[in-house]
């Protein structure tokens, strides 16, 4: 690994510890009640976005640091790079948004929740696809270890998703046939399933102040299983392609 790159790779390192210390500093102010949801929200956006961008480039990057020309010694750095500092920046953000978003639904800023998973969603797609392709580094594993990996990365795009809305669900309720609010886990994580997976059997329904949230969540599970189908047909369609070129 060149010079070059072994700066930048510090420099990535070094943006996101001090990202995820942001993180750490601003969830402070927002625990002593010192910052509003909302301004919480705008200010972990750019560091989140900051942290998904060097993801991206490690992603496609990849060869650069696991070539069989690099000795062990020169995969040491990257390895750390992905090991413990990936985890650092994800734990700072995670556990900043999950303390907001438990504020955030005071307010009437709920649609700056759904350009949040639409973000997160956006992003999810663009490493699933690059990660897949012949080149990438799913690319690299044996062809029946391919369709797994997919699998195991539409699960947790999936289990992601049904989650944050599950958490939102909880806080707005939604309302039995009887007419009752419901706000218990498993109630709201069965309606946030069926509602990803647009079943709609009309036993749940979402509050008022849920109607856009679940509306969205409708639009997402439509999107996300069409990119997903996508995905395992071009990935099941490059066997035959594969053996006519030969």
């Amino acid at each position: 690994m060149c010079r070059d790159k072994t700066l930048a790779l510090i420099m990535r390192s070094t943006l996101l510890l001090i990202t995820g210390s942001i993180f750490f500093f601003l969830l402070n102010l927002t625990l002593q009640e010192r910052l509003r949801p909302s301004w919480a929200f705008y200010l972990g956006l750019p560091l989140w976005c900051i942290g998904i961008l060097c993801l991206i480039y490690d992603i496609k990057n990849y060869k650069s640091f696991y070539s069989k020309k690099i000795s062990w010694k020169q995969k040491l750095l990257p390895s750390l790079h992905i090991m413990l500092i990936y985890p650092y920046h994800i734990v700072a953000s995670v556990g900043y948004f999950e303390t907001n978003l438990k504020r955030i639904y005071e307010i009437d800023n709920r649609w700056f929740l759904c350009a949040l998973i639409f973000l997160f969603w956006l992003s999810t797609c663009y490493i699933m696809y690059y990660s897949n392709r012949k080149k990438g580094i799913m690319g690299k594993l044996k062809p029946h270890w391919r369709p797994l990996a997919l699998t195991f990365q539409s699960i947790i795009m999936i289990t992601t998703i049904i989650g944050f809305f599950t958490h939102a669900y909880m806080q707005l309720g939604i309302v039995d046939s009887m007419g009752n609010v419901q706000q218990d886990l498993k109630t709201c994580l069965y309606f946030s399933t069926v509602t990803f997976s647009t079943l709609g059997y009309g036993d749940f329904n979402p509050t008022k102040a849920a109607r856009g949230l679940a509306a969205f969540q409708s639009l997402m599970g439509y999107l996300t299983l069409g990119v997903l189908i996508g995905l395992f047909v071009s990935l099941l369609n490059e066997g035959p392609q594969k053996t006519k070129t030969d």
